[in-house]
């Protein structure tokens, strides 16, 4: 280390002070020793190159003759700017004049182009010093770049394609992440109908029970209607008959039957029936039975008329419609119901019936101009005799394959609807 603190030769990074320059000067190498120092020079993998300030060749090694494909005869004296590419010998310009402005050692890089016009990367590290007429010259190194450029045009290359893959990469996680996403919303989508579907179906299990408590209810009701008007009517109006026998039977004995009697008796017995085939009419119309659907809703409503005020309107285009006797059964089961909710809740003035064909469909209407009501609050509610009604005219609807609506609003009215597939 001491030697090298010493050694004139290797104090200066920039090899430019006095003292190096005496021992050089002062220095006579063996002819052996300048041939090994010229083979050197000439042979080293770098080029080595003496320029002037204007950028004329003084000297140049063989590494630099075979870079440039020009002999060393012919590179001396001429203008290294002949040798630079054309779009970098601005640089070459600038780096001299930095060279010998600052006199302090100047980079670069450019780019060559020899004489069959192929173009070489190199860089440049050069310094400033006195050649052996004393004037300052420019000495340079110049590295090969062409491997290092290959290198890192592949490394870029190599960087692009990676980047496009990431791109790409990314594009697909981002895609397959959108599905995901569409693919969850579209699974609590499901979920939710599913929830909804399922408290659907528990509230029509619990309606269905609901509904069929009360119709037991009420045909455990009708059948004690029928047997106490069978005890009380038909069973009075049978005893008066037998009263009026024994009576006709007694008188008989005595003196001949008298015709008044026995035109009593007849009455009787007239009435008796008529009572009787109301009764049966209201459990079953035969009226439906034998000359169809649309005379039985006409007599229906001819009935109604003589016990109400409200005006009746029936509207239909057909004289008669062919209908399985089931489904004739739920259109006037349903209309019935619907006009009589309207007597009991509706306080209208005029009920309007329309039954209509359309293709493979049998549509009724029914429509009042009373007071209406909230359907949705009320069909919310549960266990309301109100809504028995318009569950059971539901139920009618479906048993018979077809849909059932209701529209209805306070002060607005309400309007039944009913659409029933026929054959």
């Amino acid at each position: 280390m001491a030697y090298e603190k010493d050694n004139p030769a290797t104090n200066n990074p920039g090899r430019d002070n006095s003292t190096a320059r005496r021992h050089r000067r002062s220095y006579q190498p063996s002819p052996d020793r300048m041939e090994a120092l010229q083979d050197f020079y000439d042979f080293s993998p770098a080029g080595y190159m003496t320029l002037d300030e204007n950028g004329n060749i003084l000297d140049a090694n063989l590494t630099l003759s075979m870079m440039i494909k020009a002999t060393l005869a012919e590179m001396t004296g001429q203008s290294f700017y002949d040798y630079v590419h054309r779009d970098d010998r601005d640089t070459l310009y600038f780096y001299l004049r930095q060279h010998f402005k600052t006199k302090k050692p100047q980079t670069c890089e450019l780019r060559l182009q020899n004489a069959k016009k192929k173009v070489i990367p190199v860089f440049l590290d050069g310094l400033l010093a006195e050649d052996n007429k004393g004037r300052l010259v420019c000495r340079s190194a110049l590295m090969d770049m062409t491997g290092r450029k290959q290198i890192e045009e592949e490394l870029s290359k190599s960087r692009d394609e990676l980047e496009l893959r990431v791109k790409e990469r990314t594009f697909e996680l981002q895609k397959v992440n959108e599905e995901l996403k569409g693919e969850i919303e579209r699974r609590k989508k499901f979920e939710a109908d599913l929830k909804l579907q399922s408290k659907k179906i528990l509230k029509a299990q619990k309606q269905r029970r609901y509904l069929s408590k009360k119709l037991v209810e009420i045909l455990e009701r009708e059948r004690q209607e029928i047997a106490e008007a069978l005890h009380n009517d038909v069973g009075q109006i049978l005893a008066k008959l037998n009263m009026d026998l024994d009576d006709v039977i007694d008188s008989g004995e005595q003196a001949p039957i008298k015709a008044d009697a026995l035109l009593q008796i007849q009455s009787s017995i007239m009435e008796s029936m008529d009572y009787v085939s109301w009764l049966a009419g209201t459990l079953r119309p035969h009226i439906l039975k034998n000359l169809g659907l649309i005379p039985a809703i006409k007599n229906m409503l001819n009935t109604i008329k003589k016990n109400s005020t409200i005006d009746f309107h029936f509207h239909t285009q057909i004289d008669f419609v062919q209908i399985d006797e089931e489904k004739a059964l739920a259109v006037y089961r349903i209309a019935q119901e619907a006009v009589t909710n309207c007597l009991k809740h509706a306080c209208a003035k005029n009920i309007i019936i329309t039954l209509t064909r359309k293709d493979d469909f049998l549509a009724m209407t029914i429509e009042d101009d009373g007071q209406g009501f909230e359907y949705d609050k009320i069909s919310a509610k549960e266990g309301k005799m109100d809504k028995l009604g318009l569950i059971i005219m539901h139920e009618r609807a479906v048993q018979a394959g077809g849909e059932f609506r209701i529209t209805s609003r306070a002060k607005k009215g309400t309007r039944v609807i009913l659409e029933i597939p026929v054959e």
